[in-house]
């Protein structure tokens, strides 16, 4: 049996880029990011860097709905977008391969329904 070497990537904290921004995920690490709102606000993310790449979002502050677009689709149904509703709300997505392309997928949502 072949064992590949891999190295594990740390975490990186990444900002929040504001209303109509991207979240910006490092090349090689995981990400968290923890957004605000000043009203009701959207935000992109794109397809993950590499599989098994792993991104946390959470609401920290919340003065309206934040609505995160995930490039290609955050679960099998094909939802991609991912709805915070109130503070505390979050998700963790991991990064896999369909048909050899990379794509996120939530494995904990926080409440359940917030990707639709």
């Amino acid at each position: 049996m072949a064992f590949k070497t891999v190295r594990m990537p740390g975490v990186v904290e990444v900002a929040d880029p504001g209303n109509g921004g991207q979240i910006v995920l490092p090349e090689h690490h995981h990400a968290v990011c923890a957004l605000t709102s000043a009203g009701a606000e959207t935000r992109t993310i794109a397809v993950p860097n590499f599989h098994g790449q792993r991104c946390t979002l959470s609401c920290e502050t919340h003065a309206g709905n934040i609505v995160v677009n995930v490039a290609g689709d955050g679960n099998t149904q094909g939802h991609d977008e991912i709805t915070f509703t109130a503070i505390g709300q979050a998700v963790d997505m991991v990064g896999v391969k369909r048909s050899g392309a990379l794509r996120w997928r939530a494995a904990v949502a926080d409440p359940s329904s917030i990707l639709a």
